[in-house]
């Protein structure tokens, strides 16, 4: 699973992906939300044994990526 946030423009997108499949896409007002957003649900999805994508780090905010 990978998170993937576009904070270029307002309201601030995140997508969560499978594979490149989009899962889920959540819009939000304010960066600051769609980083906690983002945080909670990868630690919910690690909490049912998903995990983060192959060669990444285990820390949420690695799954957090600025979008062009």
């Amino acid at each position: 699973m990978r998170c993937v946030i576009y904070a270029q423009l307002m309201p601030v997108e995140v997508h969560v992906l499978h594979d490149r499949d989009v899962v889920v896409n959540e819009m939000f007002q304010e960066e600051w939300m769609a980083l906690n957003w983002a945080q909670a649900y990868g630690a919910r999805l690690r909490a049912q044994g998903w995990q983060d994508s192959p060669g990444e780090s285990t820390a949420v905010s690695r799954d957090v990526e600025r979008g062009a």
